[in-house]
């Protein structure tokens, strides 16, 4: 199954690159939805711009909820744009002080992203990706180029991502530069393990190849994420899932069920996060409502969602 995958950043910089990985931290403000009643083994960056077929996300509003849970602190509006492939051509999150705009072009062997973001009007940053596909469909390499400007003027980044195959066309290497004095220096890897066509797990590892995470699935779901300093264990996320099926609504690239929560354990302070997650579907049976209740730790959170 082929999906169109859009990554809806809540409270995140739309600089961070769109193969993010999921942590304590960082999931509470990420989620993924898909469009479609299809799933490809490739890697994440590729699916967010791929065709879809069944029906497409036109806006999804987030918002953060008071401990009443039920009035709004704030508030982020996103909307989608399609071509006539039902392709996402351009997305635009808007917040109170926030607008960032990402515009998608296609050709035979690449495609391009072109962002910018700015903050109470003023630019801060533009970001240009290319990601490569000598095989139509199947990114190979990803060259993305940020600037900043206004309060951000003089961050600027360049980084390299290179993509391996094995003969069964599943993405199961990738290693990633970054760009010293016009050289790329290798500074990470992210290995992907399968049994079959089915993903086991992901692995990523620092320039000293050190490990920083592992990543567990089953059944198409991801059902744990492990974090590390310097080999030494520093967290763990457990996910749960419903029995229905996520033709609607992702938490992650390719997960065949909807999400119904998660736990977070960091170590050594040994602390617990818990999130659970409930559902509303229109009548066409598309998810119109996620309701997050992250249990006393942060403020309770609504995403509201309309469709073409």
């Amino acid at each position: 199954m082929k999906s169109t995958f859009i990554r809806i950043q809540l409270t995140c910089s739309i600089q961070d690159r769109m193969k993010i990985k999921s942590s304590a931290f960082i999931f509470s403000c990420i989620i993924f939805i898909a469009c479609s009643k299809s799933n490809t083994k490739t890697d994440s960056t590729q699916k967010i711009i791929e065709s879809d077929s069944s029906t497409l996300v036109k806006t999804a509003i987030n918002y953060n909820l008071q401990a009443d849970g039920i009035s709004a602190v704030d508030s982020s509006l996103y909307k989608y744009t399609y071509d006539d492939q039902r392709r996402i051509v351009e997305q635009t999150f808007a917040g109170l002080d926030f607008l960032d705009t990402l515009n998608y072009s296609f050709l035979s062997d690449r495609y391009t992203m072109n962002s910018s973001a700015y903050l109470n009007g003023q630019l801060v940053s533009k970001t240009n990706e290319i990601y490569y596909q000598q095989i139509p469909g199947r990114t190979d390499s990803i060259l993305s180029v940020t600037t900043g400007y206004g309060v951000q003027a003089g961050q600027n980044n360049k980084s390299l991502a290179r993509l391996y195959y094995d003969q069964n066309n599943q993405d199961t290497l990738e290693n990633n530069y970054s760009f010293t004095t016009g050289v790329a220096v290798f500074n990470s890897s992210v290995n992907k393990y399968y049994t079959g066509s089915n993903l086991d797990s992901v692995t990523g590892r620092d320039i000293q190849g050190n490990l920083t995470y592992k990543d567990y699935y089953l059944n198409g779901n991801q059902t744990s994420a492990l974090f590390y300093d310097n080999n030494v264990q520093t967290g763990v996320l457990t996910f749960t899932y419903s029995n229905i099926p996520s033709g609607g609504i992702y938490y992650f690239v390719g997960s065949s069920n909807l999400l119904t929560g998660f736990t977070s354990f960091t170590i050594p302070s040994n602390t617990t996060i818990t999130q659970s997650v409930t559902y509303q579907f229109d009548a066409a049976n598309r998810v119109s409502v996620i309701l997050r209740d992250n249990h006393g730790t942060s403020p309770n959170q609504k995403e509201v969602f309309t469709y073409y």
